[in-house]
């Protein structure tokens, strides 16, 4: 399972403006020499306005309890 820290996305995406399109947080991400996960990660995401940070923390919370809860390998599996 693929684990995303709140760290990582507050330092992936430090200075982010919001609302955020997915391939905007991903393009941000890249800028800021984010980890290939974290990158990974954001490029996975539902294609839609992220409204802030804590959105998409959300988002990639309720992807990963989903994969889990169907045994589902993640993206790095």
């Amino acid at each position: 399972m693929m684990i995303i820290c709140r760290e990582q996305l507050d330092h992936a995406l430090a200075g982010m403006p919001w609302p955020a399109r997915r391939w905007q947080t991903a393009a941000w991400a890249d800028f800021n020499c984010a980890s290939g996960q974290v990158r990974e990660a954001l490029r996975h995401l539902p294609d839609k306005i992220y409204t802030n940070l804590g959105d998409l923390i959300d988002t990639i919370a309720a992807i990963e309890q989903r994969a889990e809860a169907f045994n589902v390998p993640s993206v790095d599996n």
